[in-house]
């Protein structure tokens, strides 16, 4: 049965051939040592070169094989690009090979400069988790009876409207976050003339504007929101 040559062994046929023809009386183990290949792919290169007589050909070019196939081959592994359906099939095995190299190439130097970049990471985190530091004390509060609550409902963080479609009232996350601000410092300045004891800020009240990634509410209803 005539050997078919997988795609890395097509890429060894050129120079295999070559030293077929520089040296008649090469053996497997010559051929392995050239190729840097095993001992089964010598061994079948060297199989298909002698059972299409490629050796012969290559000297003759007159006298090519009748069979397609060989004779794809033969031009193949002298160079010759042009020829047949199956020399195009050749090409691009040779192609896929050498991009598939590169492409395996790229993905383990950038996987290797990744794992660079993580462990920097890492060794920072650290390196900052080794500081000493000192936080000032806190005075234990006057035991008052009193809870301040800060309810800041409805801020919707995330909502996006554009002022053009809501009557000039734009809203964004910049507008969001100073109108939380102005809210919680109005109901700190009101309450400052107390004394509590513990302050409560309940979250929810529509905190935020969509129910999750989907920029959309619990039931489903898509939302326009600012995705910075």
């Amino acid at each position: 049965m005539p050997i078919e040559l997988t795609q890395y062994e097509l890429s060894l046929l050129s120079e295999a051939l070559e030293l077929a023809r520089q040296d008649p009386t090469l053996t497997r183990d010559g051929l392995k040592r050239a190729l840097h290949c095993g001992s089964d792919i010598a061994t079948r290169l060297q199989h298909h070169i002698q059972e299409n007589g490629m050796v012969k050909v290559a000297e003759h070019l007159q006298a090519l094989p009748e069979n397609a196939e060989n004779r794809a081959e033969v031009q193949f592994a002298l160079g010759d690009t042009s020829g047949s359906s199956y020399s195009y099939v050749l090409r691009e095995n040779a192609r896929l090979q050498k991009a598939l190299a590169k492409a395996k190439h790229k993905d383990g130097a950038e996987k290797e400069q990744r794992e660079t970049e993580i462990r920097a990471e890492i060794a920072a985190m650290q390196a900052e988790a080794k500081i000493e530091r000192k936080f000032p004390k806190v005075k234990p509060a006057e035991s008052t009876g009193l809870l301040l609550e800060v309810c800041i409902a409805d801020a919707h963080f995330g909502r996006l409207s554009y002022s053009k479609e809501t009557n000039d009232a734009p809203y964004d996350l910049l507008i969001a976050q100073a109108s939380f601000m102005r809210a919680l410092e109005t109901l700190l300045d009101r309450a400052k003339g107390y004394t509590f004891e513990r302050i409560l800020m309940p979250l929810g009240h529509d905190l935020l504007h969509s129910n999750g990634m989907n920029n959309a509410t619990a039931g489903g209803t898509p939302l326009d929101c600012d995705g910075r």
